[in-house]
C-alpha cells in the first residue's frame, strides 16, 4: 500500500509545483500536511479494534531480525552508490535549477 500511496503523493507534488510559483519545500510541507490530516481523519473513521496504532507508525525493534538488516544493508549500499556515482548532477540540481 505505500508503494501507491508515495506515487501518488509525488505526482501531486509535481503537479502543484508546476502550477504554482511556490517552491519546492513549500508545496512538500503543504501536501505533507494535507496527507497526514487525510490519515487521521481516515482512521477515526474505523469502527472497533484499531489496533495499536503506535506501533504501527514507529515499529517494534524487537521485530528486526538478520534479513531485515542485511536488506538495509544493500539498499544503503546502493544508495551511497548512486548518490557517489551523481553527485555534480546532485549538487548542480541543488543550487540552481538553470544550470542543471
Amino acid at each position: 500500500m505505500l508503494l501507491p500511496f508515495t506515487l501518488v503523493f509525488g505526482l501531486v507534488v509535481l503537479q502543484v509545483i508546476d502550477q504554482t510559483d511556490s517552491a519546492s519545500d513549500n508545496v512538500l510541507s503543504i501536501v505533507l500536511s494535507g496527507a497526514l490530516a487525510v490519515g487521521v481523519i481516515l482512521t477515526s473513521l474505523i469502527k472497533g479494534y484499531r489496533g495499536n496504532l503506535m506501533a504501527v507508525l514507529f515499529g517494534d525493534i524487537l521485530a528486526i531480525n538478520s534479513t531485515d538488516l542485511i536488506l538495509t544493508a544493500i539498499v544503503l549500499v546502493g544508495a551511497a552508490v548512486f548518490l557517489l556515482s551523481t553527485l555534480r548532477q546532485q549538487i548542480l540540481l541543488t543550487l540552481n535549477l538553470a544550470v542543471a
